[in-house]
């Protein structure tokens, strides 16, 4: 009974999420561990780390990463970097709305 409500909370059939992607986040892995959640966390020297996560859309799982509010890099895959496209050009939009004023 739990995989299947486990699943169903990550909209899916299967307990696992739909979409998973790795970055790898220019922040100490100790500062990343404590906000990883379920994801799987990497150090990679004293000042990065990667992270693999995962969320029920591509859209989620780009936004999810902003708590971070470090550089980062997407390792994969595509879609993932093709979300970070689109919601960059989606807060840029927001951005240049609030600039001009009501």
């Amino acid at each position: 009974m739990g995989e299947f409500v486990s699943a169903r909370f990550k909209g899916s059939d299967i307990n696992a999420w739909p979409c998973r992607g790795t970055v790898i986040l220019h922040a100490p892995a100790r500062d990343v561990l404590p906000f990883a959640g379920d994801g799987t966390e990497r150090a990679l020297g004293e000042r990065r780390c990667s992270l693999e996560v995962g969320s029920w859309s591509w859209g989620a799982l780009a936004a999810s990463f902003g708590r971070f509010a470090v550089s980062m890099e997407v390792v994969s895959p595509p879609q993932f970097n093709e979300a970070f496209a689109e919601l960059a050009g989606r807060y840029a939009g927001t951005a240049r709305t609030h600039d001009a004023g009501p």
